[in-house]
């Protein structure tokens, strides 16, 4: 029977063989890439503020922090932000100064990387600098989409706003300026691809993105970005990235009985950025891993020079807390590299969704903060004529004391098995969080 015009016809193709190219251009080809690769960007974890939480109904069962907190910091962006994270809460806790104590270099910049729709709007940035008393929080250039938009309730802006707000914050209240380059389609290669044909690209480069390795197109297409990441190092950029917020077991979780190591996380040519919590909520003091908080050893690459003496030092140190073998690959790249305060127990503030203050917690707070950081400590250098950090990861590991060591908490994600943060670097926290007033002392002496 012929279907009439009225009638919808369904159709379904199905490829009778797989992909492939000729036999004469194929051992050529290192992969061919985003045919059918669409993974699921998961949305960040958002509490609404006290005042108009009737209108939202999310889970809040991971925000512990006390309603009326006792610490100050945590209230100096308003009773709508009480108990979350404050740009107070970090300049206390990290010695780090809200404001750039010398002026700013005129080299000097930082980048986010977006993607799948994560757009700004200015509303929401000036009412975060308003409420948080930031001077200045904007966006300087805007890579592959010119404007900024209308953000709406339950649009995707969420991301955006978090990494554009905190690196404002962490970079000196926005004195050095912040780029952002997107991206509708998820893809990893294609964001560092423009990063490096960019002339004038940005020193610092924060990207709060990833998935499992595992999930990954293949291997060829993760060593091909490892090679853009390799030759950013070589341009002397600094990349941070975010290593994950399910734990050792990743976006697959535990149900093979592995543990899922995060991409691009796990590159050696990144610097990884794990998050932590307060010990006492709503307290400025002791941190510990958040048990969401990716980590762990690589399947794809090996451990890195720079580490070596670190990784080894660990397995040592927690010989009798290890997770059994099966679940991890001990020759493996051992990441985070660094952490901050990121964990569910006190959120960042945040605003977002039509000008709603809220919190907002993950590696994706934790990765433009520790990026911010590392802008400020470029300034640093830059003012006193000294080439900007780059590649920061063998600095990490040569000045520990540099950082506060966190020796509480495990990254199990909930489940039976995680790494267990302990004295030096571990695969929950790195080398530890910030201590700026350290780390600028000591980037003028190397």
């Amino acid at each position: 029977m012929t279907p009439s015009l009225r009638e919808p016809v369904s159709l379904r193709y199905q490829e009778r063989s797989n992909s492939s190219l000729p036999e004469s251009i194929a051992p050529l080809v290192s992969f061919v890439s985003e045919l059918l690769r669409f993974p699921a960007i998961r949305a960040l974890p958002f509490v609404p503020s006290a005042s108009r939480e009737g209108a939202f109904t999310p889970d809040r069962t991971a925000f512990n922090a006390s309603a009326s907190p006792s610490d100050a910091a945590f209230q100096t962006c308003g009773q709508d932000c009480a108990g979350y994270v404050t740009p107070q809460v970090l300049a206390d806790r990290y010695n780090l100064p809200t404001s750039l104590a010398e002026s700013r270099a005129d080299t000097n910049s930082i980048a986010l990387a977006e993607f799948q729709f994560q757009h700004y709007d200015r509303r929401d940035l000036y009412i975060f600098g308003r409420a948080c008393g930031v001077d200045r929080v904007s966006v300087e250039k805007k890579y592959h989409h010119n404007a900024a938009v209308v953000c709406t309730r339950g649009g995707g802006c969420i991301e955006s706003l978090l990494d554009i707000e905190w690196a404002n914050v962490a970079s000196g209240g926005g004195a050095i300026p912040v780029s952002v380059y997107y991206s509708v389609q998820y893809s990893v290669l294609d964001w560092i691809s423009a990063v490096n044909d960019n002339e004038e690209a940005e020193l610092v480069h924060s990207v709060s993105y990833g998935n499992d390795e595992a999930q990954q197109v293949s291997e060829e297409y993760m060593q091909s970005v490892n090679t853009e990441f390799m030759k950013a190092a070589a341009r002397g950029l600094s990349i941070f990235v975010a290593s994950g917020d399910q734990g050792v077991y990743g976006r697959e979780g535990p149900g093979n009985n592995v543990f899922h190591p995060d991409f691009p996380a796990s590159s050696p040519w990144v610097t990884s950025v794990g998050g932590t919590d307060f010990v006492a909520p709503s307290v400025t003091g002791e941190e510990q891993a958040w048990d969401g908080s990716g980590g762990g050893f690589s399947n794809t690459f090996p451990v890195a020079s720079w580490q070596a003496a670190a990784v080894a030092q660990y397995k040592m140190t927690a010989a009798g807390t290890l997770p059994p073998s099966f679940l991890w690959n001990a020759s493996g790249r051992g990441y985070p590299d660094v952490s901050c305060l990121g964990g569910s127990v006190n959120p960042y503030c945040v605003s977002a969704d039509v000008g709603e203050l809220a919190g907002v917690w993950g590696t994706s707070a934790s990765t433009p903060v520790v990026a911010g950081i590392f802008a400020q400590l470029n300034n640093v250098r830059l003012t006193a004529k000294m080439p900007p950090m780059g590649f920061v990861n063998p600095f990490l590991y040569q000045n520990m004391d540099c950082f506060f060591d966190v020796k509480q908490g495990v990254n199990d994600g909930g489940y039976n098995w995680g790494f267990a943060a302990v004295e030096g670097w571990d695969p929950a926290t790195g080398v530890g969080t910030p201590n700026y007033a350290k780390l600028k002392e000591r980037v003028l002496m190397v």
